[in-house]
């Protein structure tokens, strides 16, 4: 004799498990992905933002007290497009498309300071370029190794180390830690 077991009734002793609430389901199946949006999204919206940065610190470091020129004209290099300025080699080329009413607007103090030596002002601008950009790259070109050496390393141990442990949270939040802590030291 077989018994049928669709004909079974269920023990009346046995009970259904809880039901899991569908946040918690959620929670439960993240992984990788959320974090690495956490920190690729600011990363994409800020890297313009870093890279005009360092343009500006880099141009700062070329004006001279002695030439009687604000460092502030730096903040023109990173605008150049914006403002139509244009470099013909080490000078600036045609003054006359130049959008001095732009300029005017976004920066009137500094408008009102070069507006006198205007065109000694654009040539040194479109002088300090090509040393500007010399300088950021012998400078991306020693940092970027040197910030990858420790994470590469560490990635080697603490993989293995955390997964033995179960302790992939902490080991994924960590660099965005230091990431944040990255951000802060480069505004200075």
């Amino acid at each position: 004799m077989s018994e049928n077991v669709d004909n079974v009734k269920p023990d009346e002793h046995q009970s259904e498990p809880p039901k899991k609430g569908i946040i918690r389901k959620i929670i439960e199946n993240i992984s990788v992905e959320p974090l690495v949006i956490c920190w690729l999204l600011p990363y994409l919206l800020t890297y313009a933002a870093i890279e005009d940065l360092n343009v500006e610190k880099a141009c700062r470091g070329f004006v001279d007290d002695s030439s009687g020129m604000s460092k502030d004209v730096c903040k023109l290099i990173v605008r150049k497009d914006m403002f139509n300025i244009t470099c013909d080699g080490a000078n600036a080329g045609s003054l006359e498309h130049i959008d001095k009413v732009a300029i005017e607007k976004e920066y009137p103090e500094i408008f009102r300071g070069i507006k006198d030596n205007f065109s000694e002002v654009m040539n040194f601008l479109c002088e300090v370029e090509n040393p500007v950009q010399i300088k950021l790259s012998l400078i991306n070109s020693i940092r970027n190794p040197i910030s990858s050496i420790g994470p590469l390393i560490i990635i080697l141990f603490a993989g293995p180390w955390s997964d033995k442990r179960n302790l992939r949270i902490p080991c994924m939040i960590v660099p965005f830690l230091g990431e944040a802590i990255g951000y802060l030291c480069e505004i200075k």
